[in-house]
C-alpha cells in the first residue's frame, strides 16, 4: 500500500512539473510572438531594401555588358594612350593627357 502511494505521489508531482512547464512556455511563445510582430516592419524593409539591391546590381551588370560591347566597337587605331590599361600611374595619366591634347591640337 505504501508503494502505490508513493507511486501516486511520484506521478502527482511529475503532473504539476509538467503543468508549470507548459505554462512557463507558453508565456515564452507569447513574448516571442509580440517580438515578432514589432520586427515585422523591420523585416519587411529589409526584404525591400534587398529587392532594390537586386535589381540594381542587375542594372549595373546590364550597363556593364553594354559597355564591355560598346568597347568592342571602338576603332582599333585609338593611340595606345587613350586605354586605362595603358597608363600605369597618375603622372602618366597627366602626360598621357596634354600629349593627346597637343597632338588633337596640331592636327
Amino acid at each position: 500500500m505504501m508503494i502505490s502511494w508513493a507511486i501516486d505521489a511520484l506521478i502527482l508531482v511529475l503532473l504539476f512539473a509538467a503543468l508549470g512547464w507548459g505554462l512557463i512556455l507558453g508565456r515564452r511563445i507569447a513574448r516571442l510572438q509580440a517580438v515578432l510582430v514589432e520586427l515585422a516592419p523591420v523585416l519587411q524593409a529589409f526584404s525591400d531594401a534587398v529587392d532594390q539591391s537586386e535589381q540594381s546590381l542587375e542594372a549595373l551588370r546590364s550597363e556593364a555588358d553594354r559597355l564591355e560591347t560598346a568597347s568592342r566597337r571602338l576603332p582599333a587605331d585609338l593611340p595606345a594612350t587613350a586605354t586605362a590599361s595603358a597608363v600605369p600611374d597618375r603622372g602618366a595619366l597627366v602626360r598621357s593627357f596634354f600629349e593627346t591634347a597637343r597632338r588633337k591640337a596640331r592636327g
